[in-house]
């Protein structure tokens, strides 16, 4: 039986889309120089190409926290045929972090899911990333109060999928594995991993996509206040 409840945090209850968009529509009006030009919509494609690449990387611990953030800039910049250096790419993500910063919200049913749920279990948090900007979202999302535990790679020294970041977790709240369920919204990062970590896994599908009824025994949603049935 299910007794707390642990969530991802970007594209969970961080509305990271609607943040990197208004962030990127500013870097790219102020600060992109390219010939040509090319439109928004193909510059985002370009930068979620690079970042999904930079996650991957994160993953397996190959890359320098500044060395992902200079290759985002590096790889959107290259599909474009246009080449920068190191410092330089740090300069762009630089301004783009400051617009990323001012922008973080969380989803509409967010807060609202998770103070129905607070009365009835404890709540924590499981991301990836840097410590200092993941709380960062967390603080400004307003979630910092709501949770029991908070575990970040950064800090950790472990990420997803890895079954050693929810074992830390798992640790804080006192409970066994099988009393616990995380949401997020990645199938395999996040509902499978916390399957195979031997958690309850539930995928957050916001955007209806095929997958995950497979018979793998994750549930899967279309927005958190689904979590109160």
């Amino acid at each position: 039986m299910i007794q707390a409840y642990v969530f991802d945090l970007d594209g969970t209850l961080h509305d990271q889309e609607a943040s990197e968009r208004q962030a990127l529509e500013l870097l790219f009006r102020e600060d992109i120089r390219l010939e040509p030009m090319p439109s928004f919509s193909a510059f985002l494609r370009a930068w979620r190409n690079a970042a999904e690449e930079s996650l991957q990387s994160s993953a397996k611990g190959s890359l320098s926290f500044e060395q992902r953030r200079a290759r985002r800039v590096t790889e959107t910049l290259a599909q474009f045929g246009a080449e920068t250096g190191e410092a330089a790419a740090l300069e762009l993500f630089g301004k783009y972090a400051a617009h990323y910063e001012k922008s973080w919200r969380p989803y509409e049913d967010a807060l609202p899911a998770l103070k129905d749920l607070q009365g009835r279990f404890p709540l924590g948090i499981i991301t990836n990333g840097d410590a200092a900007m993941q709380r960062g979202k967390i603080r400004a999302c307003g979630l910092e109060s709501l949770m029991k535990s908070i575990v970040i790679s950064g800090e950790a020294g472990v990420s997803k999928p890895d079954a050693a970041i929810f074992e830390l977790s798992r640790k804080a709240f006192g409970l066994a594995a099988q009393d616990m369920a995380y949401v997020g919204d990645r199938l395999e990062t996040d509902a499978l991993a916390a399957l195979k970590a031997g958690w309850h896994g539930v995928w957050i599908n916001r955007k209806h996509m095929p997958g995950g009824d497979d018979g793998s025994g994750i549930r899967v949603i279309n927005g958190l206040m689904e979590l109160q049935g």
